[in-house]
């Protein structure tokens, strides 16, 4: 059985990927592909399972070039230039 908590914590990020598209269309496609894949996955996953998930997520993000392109856009505040992988 699902916890309210399981239940709000999904709603929440249904909406904001369903309802942020402006936002989505300045992340990486690595970005958007690990957000989709999580969205997609952790709505059957109780709430141990769907941290320890997003972490595996996390990993994998952070790992990709694109997270040295977004480290000094922030530095630099500019825009990004994502390459992808």
């Amino acid at each position: 059985m699902k916890s309210p908590v399981d239940y709000n914590i999904k709603n929440k990020l249904a909406y904001i990927t369903l309802n942020r598209p402006k936002d989505m269309s300045s992340m990486t496609l690595k970005g958007l592909d690990l957000l989709k894949e999580a969205v997609i996955r952790l709505q059957s996953l109780l709430m141990n399972e769907a941290l320890e998930a997003e972490s595996n997520h996390a990993s994998k993000a952070f790992m990709s070039e694109d997270i040295k392109e977004g480290i000094t856009v922030f530095a630099e505040k500019r825009k990004p230039n994502f390459k992808g992988y």
